[in-house]
């Protein structure tokens, strides 16, 4: 399992305990003490293993094209995603 987060804070954190491993990998960008933009709404939408990478796909068609993503650094990553016999590359 994977889990993202902007912030860390402690509803957060306690949501990953109960979801995650006993010993999770926890990856830091930047500072811990970063606040969360008050302004950003996130959405969490919970799928199944089917449906997921097709809601991926289009978020991403639906958001590429106004490139809400990039990278505050405009970095360039390629972002593959693979179905049997389909590939896919968006470039964030």
């Amino acid at each position: 399992m994977v889990m993202f987060s902007a912030t860390w804070p402690l509803p957060v954190h306690q949501l990953a305990q109960e979801f995650m491993d006993p010993n999770p990998v926890k990856v830091v960008i930047g500072s811990e003490d970063l606040a969360a933009n008050h302004d950003v709404m996130q959405i969490v939408e919970v799928l199944d293993d089917r449906s997921r990478d097709e809601r991926l796909l289009t978020l991403l068609g639906k958001y590429h094209k106004s490139q809400r993503y990039l990278s505050h650094h405009l970095q360039k990553f390629v972002f593959p995603i693979s179905f049997p016999g389909k590939f896919y590359d968006f470039v964030v």
